[in-house]
């Protein structure tokens, strides 16, 4: 089953808060801020200078979460799939993993509010105590659903010849 297939499947044991997940989406990441901690790395020298003289502020006007429930695939048992869906001006390398990976860190207890906070204040994940902090959701379960552009664009046909 494709679903399956392209789902980010967490631990059983885990148990996944919503609410926590939400307020995350709703009050710290729904807005005009510097994701600079939501990029991945730059690969080679060129992305190395390309990142350094891109801007980082990014505006995120809509950041949901939702939570779809089935329960007829498994007579018994009732599966939580959730869906988050993120429209925003512009995005860096790697943010919508590093963004999906922190509302699910923070909705299973790996990460805090505060750490979120933290992250989004200073840039980085890095704590005090040294320690690295961030989880970055795997591309398996992530889908380019939709792309707007502000002014109109025209495609031209190319034939090989």
């Amino acid at each position: 089953d494709i679903i399956w297939q392209t789902t980010w499947h967490l631990e059983s044991e885990m148990s996944f808060s919503i609410y926590k997940a939400n307020r995350v989406c709703q009050e710290l990441l729904l807005g005009t801020h510097d994701f600079a901690a939501f990029r991945g790395a730059p690969r080679g020298n060129d992305d190395k200078r390309k990142q350094g003289a891109e801007s980082t502020v990014c505006t995120l006007s809509r950041v949901d979460i939702a939570e779809n429930v089935d329960k007829s695939s498994f007579p018994g048992l009732s599966l939580s799939t959730y869906t988050v869906t993120i429209t925003g001006d512009r995005f860096l390398y790697k943010m919508m993993r590093f963004l999906v990976g922190a509302i699910v860190a923070v909705g299973t207890d790996r990460l805090t509010f505060d750490d979120v906070h933290l992250a989004l204040s200073s840039g980085s994940w890095e704590r005090e105590d040294g320690r690295r902090q961030f989880t970055c959701a795997p591309p398996h379960g992530l889908v380019l659903r939709d792309v707007t552009y502000n002014t109109p664009v025209e495609w031209i046909t190319c034939t090989n010849r």
